[in-house]
């Protein structure tokens, strides 16, 4: 969009993650035990370009923003997420700010809960591959953003108040209402009964792969029947990458800069998306490499990777990361909205025309997400 003399390049969506890799899912009579929702996550890349003309007095505000709303977790095992934007040169980098809300930082509705402001949860950073953290090393061409302690959302390994802690939501009008992040985690103690507005009657009928009654005793962030945080707003890390004034550089540098942040945008397949488990696998799109970023403890994603996937081997294509032999991946973009599945339910029985898009290589089915949809499975709207 253009906007006198400001135009904004955009690209949104979600990635939905399965956790079971290096391991093939299950093959059920033609449909996978796989229900894509241990990491859900929305996105926003955003570029700010300033016209020639302006340059000299608005060229300030050129930037690159990136924005994760964590949507869902869930598995057990996945401890991080995040996006590494490939080729993305942080030469062109001045600075970098970053903030962490309840939506929007622009907008934020209310303040997070004190669990998630907790030093302990601070762990979420901006690092870079290869090289030291330093935006200025012409090296650096894969700045990557990280949420880290995914568990506390499942009130795993710290006391369970993380996810139950009563904060308020504060809507466009200024009103206030209570939430806790997680109501799944108070399913025993009788704080809060399942809200059976949230899905459909059918669902209490599944029985494949698992009853309602096993699925819906879990308490998963945002995957559970009755137990979403509706309307409580999503944690949010937002990361704005400052560009180095163009004025002051020459004519090609120039163009050089401002094709730099239209690709971060435009170029989507250079927007690299994984998680890692807690066993430091890292898991990944199809195609997609693994970063060589070195963790606190010395764990390296890349060589974890190839770790894992020397385990099994024989089912895992060599050169095309994160893919099978027989076509099946462990994550996936889709459109904006698209909705994830309620826990412990074959996404197929959702999005019958998945597999198919998956086993032809995305030449079938290309719109899988609207096609034939069954929302019994689908969790509601958040």
């Amino acid at each position: 969009t253009e906007d006198g003399g400001f135009t904004n390049y955009h690209s949104s969506g979600v990635v939905m993650f399965e956790d079971k890799w290096p391991n093939l899912p299950e093959d059920q009579g033609g449909k996978y035990n796989m229900d894509f929702n241990d990491v859900v996550v929305d996105y926003d890349v955003e570029a700010t370009v300033v016209s020639d003309e302006l340059l000299e007095k608005e060229g300030w505000r050129e930037q690159v923003k990136v924005v994760l709303h964590l949507r869902a977790v869930g598995g057990d095992d996945p401890l991080r997420v995040g996006m590494a934007l490939e080729n993305f040169n942080t030469d062109y980098v001045q600075s970098i700010s970053e903030h962490k809300t309840l939506d929007s930082w622009q907008n934020p509705h209310g303040n997070l809960p004190q669990w998630l402001q907790a030093v302990r949860f601070q762990e979420n950073s901006v690092h870079y591959d290869h090289v030291s953290n330093s935006v200025y090393d012409r090296e650096t061409l894969r700045p990557a953003i990280e949420i880290g302690q995914l568990q506390a959302f499942n009130g795993k390994k710290w006391d369970k108040v993380a996810g139950t802690e009563v904060y308020q939501y504060k809507d466009d009008r200024g009103r206030l209402t209570d939430h806790v992040m997680n109501p799944a985690l108070r399913l025993w103690d009788g704080w809060k009964t399942a809200d059976k507005k949230q899905y459909a009657p059918e669902l209490e009928n599944v029985k494949e792969p698992y009853s309602f009654a096993q699925f819906s005793a879990k308490t998963f962030y945002n995957t559970i029947p009755g137990f979403v945080n509706v309307a409580g707003g999503l944690y949010t890390y937002t990361v704005i990458y400052h560009m180095k004034p163009r004025a002051e550089m020459t004519p090609e540098e120039r163009a050089a800069a401002k094709q730099n942040m239209i690709d971060a945008v435009y170029n989507t397949t250079s927007q690299n998306f994984f998680i890692v488990k807690g066993n430091w696998a890292p898991v990944g799109l199809k195609g997609y490499k693994p970063l060589d970023y070195r963790t606190r403890d010395n764990h390296v994603y890349s060589t974890e990777y190839d770790k894992f996937f020397a385990q099994n081997a024989e089912n895992l294509v060599e050169d095309i990361p994160y893919v099978a032999k027989n076509g099946q991946v462990w994550a996936f973009k889709a459109p904006v909205l698209t909705r994830h599945l309620w826990e412990m339910n074959f996404f197929a029985n959702a999005y019958p025309h998945y597999h198919e898009f998956v086993e032809s290589q995305g030449k079938e089915h290309q719109n899988w997400y609207n096609e034939d949809v069954d929302y019994t499975y689908l969790s509601c709207q958040w």
